[in-house]
């Protein structure tokens, strides 16, 4: 079977750390059934699960011109949550299939900590010795030194493979990583994982007028105060909200997005714990993160926040350490004691009704606690509008923020064949379904063993 998608290369490489060698492969016909991004992931995640691998994975959206067509899921399988897919955006998932390539899957372990490079139709493996000890800014900018174009997955300096108090960070924006995916790069000695496309990607000539319309839609439904399009649907946000309103100096968007809620904050006086960092501003990605921090510190988060990103810390586990008082590194000391972050039993319990514990964490743990809008539109719940967009390759927050951004609305950059539509549809609902039905709790090599786990 044939479904409809011009952008994809159709391409998957297989990437041995251990040798440092690579081989592509064909995706098989279940495969292309699955669509893409998140489903396509977990078919590859069970293929290789002997491996114990990390997949990168781009779905028929991303990288056209479909709104926020940014995404690039990162899947492995947690030791203690099963299966999880990272949202991973800002230009990532177009410059991996700018590459001639739509899935990456990294088996082994590479014998030293190492940067993997994805050019267009190659993938090689350098020497991270020279990033030792380096803050995140620091390590893009050695990176961008190097010619790099894209730093789509980088960790901290002092990650290790059972941290569960750090996050893996694209480029100085942070992420949404509160599942483990940083220690899961260390214990494949992987520093970062940068991009540097090279190819083309095909779309049809209606696309962009199609496009057009659907920004237009979009930008009608956004709030009068743009820096508040995400900070104002979160529950208990206002001291964080307060921090942007002082310090907000500009938007940043992802690839191809009308929204824009990626919030620049400038202020002066940062420094992380062991060198002045050249910028004076931060970018807020993970809005959930910074409101939490912000609500136990109002007056500083700003100041931590740029710590946490620039140490590849996670916001909300720094949070769980933290009262008024607390320094950042006697939080920083709490958190390295503990097998846990603080904050995680206390963050999950508050979730808003409709969000369920295992979805919330099989898609990162770190997006937006938005309940969509209640409308009559196909995959109306968090977790069914989280896995439609973790699938085609667009990212999920506008998705949950804006009525206009529906299924039904993405159709015409697929296929505008409404039989063909029908066969997406049909083969959609059944991806959705294997993603949402991998159950947590089970070893890595269990996942797909297990006869608990349908897939």
């Amino acid at each position: 079977m044939n479904l409809p998608g011009r952008s994809a290369n159709r391409v998957i490489a297989v990437v041995d750390l251990e040798k440092s060698s690579m081989i592509q492969t064909l995706p098989t016909a279940e495969m292309v059934e699955s669509i893409g991004g998140a489903a396509v992931n977990t078919l590859l995640l069970e293929k290789y699960s002997q491996q114990v691998p990390l997949v990168l994975g781009t779905g028929p959206l991303t990288g056209g011109f479909a709104p926020a067509s940014c995404l690039m899921a990162a899947s492995f399988c947690s030791s203690d949550r099963g299966i999880c897919h990272v949202p991973v955006v800002i230009n990532s998932g177009p410059m991996l299939k700018l590459s001639g390539i739509d899935f990456v899957v990294f088996t082994g372990q590479a014998p030293r900590p190492c940067v993997v490079v994805i050019s267009k139709d190659n993938i090689h493996i350098e020497t991270a010795d020279d990033l030792a000890g380096m803050s995140i800014p620091a390590t893009v900018k050695r990176l961008k030194s190097r010619g790099i174009k894209e730093v789509a997955l980088v960790t901290g300096p002092d990650v290790h493979s059972s941290s569960r108090h750090h996050s893996a960070s694209t480029s100085v924006f942070g992420g949404f990583d509160r599942c483990g995916l940083a220690g899961y790069m260390a214990s494949k000695n992987i520093r970062a994982i940068v991009l540097n496309g090279g190819g083309e990607i095909d779309f049809n000539d209606k696309d962009l007028e199609t496009s057009r319309v659907l920004n237009g839609q979009v930008h009608k439904q956004l709030p009068r105060s743009r820096p508040m399009t995400v900070l104002g649907k979160i529950t208990g946000s206002n001291p964080a909200r307060k921090l942007v309103k002082k310090y907000f100096n500009h938007s940043h968007a992802c690839f191809h997005c009308p929204v824009g809620c990626i919030n620049f904050l400038k202020f002066s006086g940062m420094q992380t714990r062991t060198e002045q960092v050249d910028t004076r501003g931060i970018f807020i990605l993970d809005h959930q993160g910074f409101a939490a921090l912000s609500k136990t510190r109002p007056k500083d988060a700003h100041i931590l926040m740029e710590k946490a990103l620039a140490m590849g810390l996670d916001p909300l586990a720094l949070a769980g350490e933290m009262d008024e008082r607390t320094g950042f590194e006697q939080a920083l000391a709490q958190m390295e004691n503990k097998a846990e972050p603080g904050i995680e039993k206390k963050a999950t319990s508050q979730l808003p009704p409709g969000i369920s514990i295992e979805a919330y964490h099989r898609f990162g743990g770190a997006l937006p606690q938005i309940i969509p809008p209640n409308t009559k539109k196909s995959f109306s719940t968090w977790e069914e509008q989280v896995a439609f967009a973790m699938i085609v390759g667009v990212c999920p927050i506008p998705q949950l923020l804006f009525p206009a951004m529906s299924s039904s609305a993405f159709m015409p950059f697929i296929t505008r064949d409404q039989d063909q539509v029908k066969l997406f549809y049909r083969c959609l609902e059944k991806s959705i379904e294997k993603v949402l039905r991998c159950i947590p709790g089970q070893d890595d090599r269990e996942c797909f063993n297990n006869k608990r786990v349908v897939i």
